[in-house]
């Protein structure tokens, strides 16, 4: 502010009431006021000259206003807050003075915080939803110069909890008393731990390095749904998962202790052995040892059976094991199968009786089993029922028939019966043998006896042979015996060959020096006629006489063949028989 100081003599001049900053000079007739007032309010203020003859004073009137304020009026902690996502800050309030008619925020909020002014009062309020980080300043508007205030709104976000380890892991199924596959969980965005429920004593969970361990084994049954929920941060998150327990598989006796140790004999059916399986156990089987032949093991609807009839003896020692659920379940068991006694009687008993059909004075047949009085007991029967007084281990059978015993095992009351036909055997009366016609080229003789049997047959005190028949017989007479089988008595019969020589050699050494049908002697009157191969006739001869001693004439015939012819009677028929021999020198 200058002035102007006029007429002569004038000195200078001086001023009062300026405001702290502000001062008055003097130069070349101009007083100036000048400055910054540091000071606000209203100053009056008096300018006085000095020298000259009289002084003046001229006044005048500085308002100085204050710059404008910002003054955080609400708790200090509220300019700076730290706070979770979605959660309500606290009020922060700036009261703004000084003429300032506002005010602005330069930065940004996070979103949900918004600023506003009222009635001198500039406000932040609101939820954030996004987190991070967020630097503030806020400024006043309006009045002289601005004034502002810095903050921060630091938004944190809620935990997180995820799943590190298999999706799977989170919902298993394993077996009593036996470890699961460890389930890890994740704690993000400032969780400082984790708790768990629900699950089965044996199980625990452990937190550490911001990974949340579930692990474990249990010894108690079910289902067992569990909650993993977070610490610490803000807010907090949860994960779910369910363990299930399985029983380890079962295996029981439902028949009755007696029927896992059996004592049978071969061919008897065992009591049933009943076993039920349970506990997720689908199947059971025999997994050691073995079953006696005829004996099976079926498994159906949750039961194992044991069931059949051993057709082999010994002692069977088994083991029945389930399969399928948890780990397996065994029981054992023995079957002794105990054989039944072998009974063997002989096959070819006979009694020889007479005709009609007694047996003779003497002739009994002994049925023995070859077994021990100790070990066996014995029982005989016949035709009629059992024989009383019957009881070793033989039996003189007296008359024929059917006879059985049943031979019982003293110990194990096992037992077999045994059965033989002791046949009545007559005695042959009489024999008759016929040979084939006179001079056949193969002599058959059949041999016919009364009454009818089993008889064998003799022939020359050879060989007894089955057959009633003997071949090429040699001519002459020969003795049949014939014998029952079972020796109970023999007849003899005799037949007589007829045949001719088929060579002679007349050559005097005593050995077929003539040729003759001599086995005709009993025929005198049979006629025998010798020929040359031309027919004429050499010679004729008696059965009865010394032969042909092959001459003619007293001369020798050459050695060749012969032929002749004889008349004879076979069985009272006459007959004629023609061929021919050889002559040998």
């Amino acid at each position: 502010i200058t002035y102007a100081i006029t007429n002569a003599g004038i000195l200078g001049g001086t001023v009062s009431g300026l405001p702290t900053g502000v001062s008055g000079s003097y130069s070349g007739g101009v007083f100036t006021i000048s400055g910054s007032p540091t000071q606000s309010g209203t100053f009056n203020y008096l300018i006085t000259t000095s020298g000259g003859c009289s002084t003046a004073s001229l006044g005048g009137t500085i308002t100085i206003n204050p710059n404008a304020t910002i003054v955080l009026t609400s708790a200090p902690a509220t300019a700076n807050q730290t706070l979770c996502i979605n959660t309500a800050m606290v009020l922060t309030r700036y009261t703004i003075g000084n003429g300032a008619t506002g005010a602005t925020i330069t930065s940004s909020l996070p979103s949900g915080v918004s600023g506003s002014f009222a009635a001198g009062v500039f406000t932040i309020s609101g939820t954030p939803s996004s987190s991070g980080t967020f630097n503030y300043v806020v400024t006043t508007s309006g009045g002289c110069s601005a004034d502002s205030s810095n903050g921060s709104i630091i938004v944190k976000p809620d935990v997180t909890i995820l799943i590190t380890s298999a999706a799977t892991t989170a919902f298993q199924t394993v077996c009593r008393n036996t470890a699961i596959v460890p389930i890890t969980y994740a704690i993000g965005n400032g969780g400082t731990g984790a708790t768990v429920s629900g699950l089965p004593a044996g199980f625990s969970g452990n937190f550490a390095g911001g990974i949340f361990t579930i692990s474990g084994s249990a010894s108690t049954v079910g289902i067992f749904n569990f909650t993993v929920t977070t610490t610490g941060g803000c807010s907090s998150a949860f994960l779910s998962g369910s363990v299930e327990i399985n029983p380890n598989a079962s295996i029981s006796l439902t028949s009755g202790g007696p029927t896992t140790s059996q004592n049978v004999c071969v061919f008897d059916p065992i009591a049933a052995i009943t076993y039920a399986v349970g506990n997720g156990a689908l199947g059971a089987s025999i997994t050691s040892g073995n079953l006696p032949a005829g004996l099976q093991g079926t498994f159906s609807a949750g039961i194992f059976t044991i069931i059949g009839t051993a057709t082999t003896s010994g002692t069977f020692n088994y083991t029945v094991t389930t399969s399928g659920g948890c780990f397996s379940a065994s029981l054992s068991g023995t079957i002794k199968v105990n054989p039944l006694p072998i009974v063997v009687l002989p096959q070819n008993g006979f009694i020889c009786v007479d005709e009609t059909g007694v047996a003779l004075p003497g002739s009994s047949y002994v049925l023995n089993t070859n077994l021990s009085t100790t070990m066996y007991a014995f029982v005989w029967s016949d035709a009629s029922g059992t024989i009383l007084g019957a009881n070793g281990s033989s039996y003189e059978a007296l008359t024929p028939g059917l006879y059985s015993v049943k031979v019982t095992h003293k110990t194990t009351n096992c037992y077999a019966s045994g059965s033989a036909t002791v046949v009545p055997s007559l005695p042959p009366a009489a024999a008759f043998a016929s040979a084939s016609s006179y001079f056949s080229e193969s002599q058959v003789v059949t041999v016919t006896v009364t009454p009818p049997g089993i008889y064998e047959y003799q022939l020359d005190n050879g060989a007894f042979q089955d057959n009633n028949q003997f071949i090429n017989l040699t001519s002459g007479t020969h003795e049949i015996v014939v014998r029952d089988k079972f020796g109970c008595g023999f007849v003899k019969t005799t037949i007589r060959i007829i045949d001719y020589p088929k060579f002679f050699t007349p050559n005097s050494d005593g050995y077929n020096d003539t040729w003759n049908i001599k086995d005709l002697s009993d025929q005198p009157n049979s006629k025998i006629y010798i020929f040359d191969r031309y027919g004429k006739l050499l010679k004729e001869i008696s059965p009865i006489g010394t032969g042909w001693d092959g001459t003619l004439n007293a001369n020798e015939l050459p050695a060749t063949d012969y032929w002749f012819k004889v008349y004879f009677d076979e069985l009272g028929v006459p007959k004629v028989f023609k061929s021919h021999f050889a002559l040998k020198r």
